[in-house]
């Protein structure tokens, strides 16, 4: 990753947070009007879905180095 590209990032995401910050929440429910509360769940859950994955692929996907040479033809 570039310089460049790690601070558009940066500034995207701390934009985000910003406005997220300061908006009006208008939502029903006690999660919507903390403050940070949707960004910290996104993120989490988005880091979730990637280690979940990663660890069935890990169980499931792959297999042993040599899986393919040990069997005779």
């Amino acid at each position: 990753m570039t310089a460049g590209r790690g601070a558009l990032i940066a500034t995207a995401a701390a934009a985000t947070g910003a406005l997220d910050l300061l908006a009006h929440p208008h939502g029903d429910t006690w999660w919507h009007h903390l403050a940070g509360f949707d960004l910290v769940y996104g993120f989490l859950g988005c880091a979730a879905i990637v280690i979940g994955s990663k660890a069935l692929g890990k169980v499931w996907l792959q297999r042993r180095e040599r899986f393919y040479e040990d069997t005779e033809e």
